[in-house]
Order: C-alpha cells, then structure tokens, then sequence
C-alpha cells in the first residue's frame, strides 16, 4: 500500500479524545438534569399557586354570580355568614401567596435571607453604642 492509501484509513480515536468526548457528554447530561429539575421546581410552584388562586377567589366569583340571580333566600343568616368567609379569602391568599413562594423557592428563600441579614446589620450597627 502507498502512504497515500494508508493515510485515507480511518484511525480508532485515541483513548485521550474518548475520555473528552465522554466528560463532554457526561457534563451535557448533568446540565440537562440540573435544568429538568429546575423546570420541575418552577411547574410544581406555578401549579400550587395556581390552585391556591382557584381555591381563594373562586369560590368569590360563584357567590357574587349567585348573589345576582333571582333566588329566595339570599338574605337568611347562613348566607350572610357565608359571604363573610368567602370575601374574607382574596385576604387569605394574599397571605399565602408569599409563603407558598418562600418555601417552593431557592432563590427567593436566599433572596429574602441576605436582605433580612442586610437590615438586622443596620439595625444593630444604629443601636449598638461605638467603640469611638
């Protein structure tokens, strides 16, 4: 064979290229990972949000749409109380809504941790007498 003929043969990649090649795959796949879960801990924290919303305003909407039909009824006792509750629950879930993000976030949880750190400083360095 000429070394023209010899130089055209593939060559098996050396075992240097398939370690680089491997940790190339390994660090793409680690990566992809890292982001499912990500993306699983936003999905799971926008469907808890989601429902407490349904769960806090919807029952809101069905009583004012109620209330505006021609029904007896809708001045007895039970339903005055009734309509306290459920007017009351928009306040709920403005109470709510930043626990749930609390606890389903990192980011938020570590946010929030720095900025408690950040004003507990101040307020220390403001009370505390000086050494001056």
């Amino acid at each position: 064979m000429s070394s023209q003929q010899l130089e055209d043969i593939p060559r098996a990649p050396s075992s240097r290229a398939l370690k680089k090649k491997n940790q190339f795959y390994i660090h793409r796949w680690l990566r992809r990972a890292r982001l499912n879960v990500r993306y699983l801990q936003v999905i799971k924290m926008l469907i808890c949000v989601v429902i407490l919303f349904l769960c806090c305003w919807g029952p809101r909407f069905v009583m004012e749409f109620l209330l505006k039909l021609p029904i007896r009824g809708k001045f007895s006792s039970f339903v005055y109380w009734t309509k306290i509750a459920v007017v009351l629950l928009p306040f709920v879930h403005a109470v709510l809504n930043p626990v749930i993000y609390l606890m389903l976030s990192k980011n938020i949880r570590s946010s929030v941790a720095k900025q408690v750190m950040v004003s507990n400083k101040c307020i220390l360095d403001n009370y505390l007498p000086s050494n001056e």
